[in-house]
């Protein structure tokens, strides 16, 4: 075999063993991005935020939270300094849990098991995670 055939060849195996890598590098991030940890830190995250975000806001809220598919599977845990979220069928120990720093006078609680719509109200200087009253729903269009 002459040198250009070898490296022709070989170039050939390296793009091979690039695109082979690329691949499997993407179907890991994907699967990893549709696990149920990764919805649980992602719920538990924007819940936090949701509370950071009313305690800036002026005077008493209701905040809807974005409807997901399978919502109803969640069960969720306001507390003082921390959200936890896992999955009704999960024991406690898997959950997923987000701190978050509230002022003293303000206290959060609240807890949501299995509901589709969830709701963060903010009435003084409480921050209270239920489910939305009918009134309250609002659907949102992919």
């Amino acid at each position: 075999m002459n040198k250009k055939a070898v490296s022709i060849v070989l170039m050939i195996f390296e793009v091979l063993a690039v695109i082979s890598i690329i691949a499997i590098t993407i179907t890991f991030a994907k699967k990893a991005g549709e696990s149920e940890t990764a919805v649980k830190n992602v719920i538990a995250s924007d819940i936090s935020l949701m509370v950071n975000t009313l305690l800036s806001v002026p005077g008493d809220a209701v905040v809807q939270y974005p409807l997901i598919e399978g919502a109803t599977k969640y069960v969720i845990l306001l507390q003082q300094d921390h959200v936890s979220v896992w999955l009704q069928t999960e024991n406690q120990d898997k959950q997923s849990i987000q701190t978050f720093f509230l002022p003293s006078p303000y206290h959060a609680e609240g807890a949501i098991e299995a509901k589709e719509f969830w709701c963060l109200e903010k009435k003084a200087k409480s921050i209270i995670l239920r489910e939305c009253l009918p009134e309250e729903r609002v659907s949102v269009s992919p």
